[in-house]
């Protein structure tokens, strides 16, 4: 396993988690499945939240496949 810290290159890994959780657990978002996946470009808007570096991103690797993210936000 490799924790990194995410960025926008990480973006359509982070994507396609968060859509996955959202699914699985919504209860543990503050948006809904439907909101993200309806987003005008949800790839740009999650690039560009990943660059910021008011919060911290980070996501656990296992192989090429990410398969947990946690965010700080400070």
């Amino acid at each position: 396993m490799e924790v990194l810290r995410l960025d926008s290159s990480h973006a359509e890994d982070y994507l396609k988690l968060r859509l996955e959780a959202l699914k699985t657990n919504p209860e543990a978002f503050g948006a809904s499945y439907e909101e993200t996946a309806s987003r005008e470009n949800p790839l740009k808007h999650i690039a560009a939240r990943l660059d910021q570096r008011e919060n911290y991103t980070f996501g656990a690797y296992i192989g090429d496949s990410l398969s947990g993210m946690v965010v700080l936000i400070p």
